[in-house]
């Protein structure tokens, strides 16, 4: 009972993921971007559990 439950939720999940395709460029009418603007730019932060402080992602970046 336990296996055929597990089968069932293994292929119900692969069977749900489909490819997302748009046939025309988002938005449209507009050129491409050929890097992101600085505006959108950022530094990621985590979280470190054990002093419980938040750290750049790539150390010396700030």
């Amino acid at each position: 009972m336990r296996l055929l439950l597990l089968i069932t939720f293994w292929s119900l999940l692969l069977y749900s993921c489909k490819e997302v395709t748009f046939q025309d460029t988002q938005p449209s009418g507009i050129p491409s971007l050929k890097e992101v603007p600085f505006a959108l730019r950022g530094v990621y932060q985590t979280y470190d559990d054990y002093s419980g402080k938040s750290a750049p992602l790539i150390p010396g970046m700030v």
